[in-house]
């Protein structure tokens, strides 16, 4: 049990069309998106929307017993209040020792901001910065974040136990 993606071709800024094969004959296929099921098909093909800039995480089984691996997402949200007399924030990631723009964030007046980052690198330290764009169009003081991406973390060695009498639940 196989499935290739034979294509995938950006149609607009936050549209992909994705077509695959697979080696079985009549296939039902299990579409997979960030982790969670979003279609059961027998067609070799399919849209998928994602938010301007970011990427897109598809996995695609023939077999309804396969399942993605247990991860987490290779993404990050960066959030960070508002500031005053500002226009704008932009997003930058540093790679190859430069600082390279991800996103421009418009102040709108919301008070907190999110942004989420495109599928990362995993076992990598990640830096991104949010630099405020103030009225005058002049850089104000960065928030530099740096973050180790593990997607795939060791779980966690814990023991309990319960003692009837008390009712109580002891974690070690």
């Amino acid at each position: 049990m196989a499935v290739s993606i034979t294509r995938a071709q950006q149609t607009s800024p936050t549209t992909w069309r994705v077509e695959w094969s697979s080696d079985q004959s009549d296939p039902v296929f299990y579409v997979w998106q960030d982790g969670l099921l979003i279609n059961t098909t027998s067609s070799g093909s399919q849209l998928f929307t994602v938010a301007a800039g970011e990427s897109l995480v598809v996995e695609i089984f023939d077999a309804a017993t396969e399942r993605p691996e247990a991860a987490f997402p290779g993404r990050l949200t960066l959030g960070w209040y508002a500031t005053p007399a500002t226009a704008a924030y932009r997003v930058d990631y540093f790679a190859d020792g430069t600082w390279i723009q991800q996103a421009r964030v418009r102040e709108d007046g919301r008070g907190y901001y999110a942004w989420r980052s495109a599928f990362l690198a995993d076992v990598t330290t990640h830096l991104f910065r949010v630099v405020p764009i103030g009225n005058n169009g002049n850089d104000g003081a960065p928030l530099v974040f740096s973050v180790l991406m593990v997607r795939h973390p060791d779980a966690p060695n814990s023991d309990f136990s319960y003692d009837a009498g008390s009712g109580v639940v002891s974690i070690t």
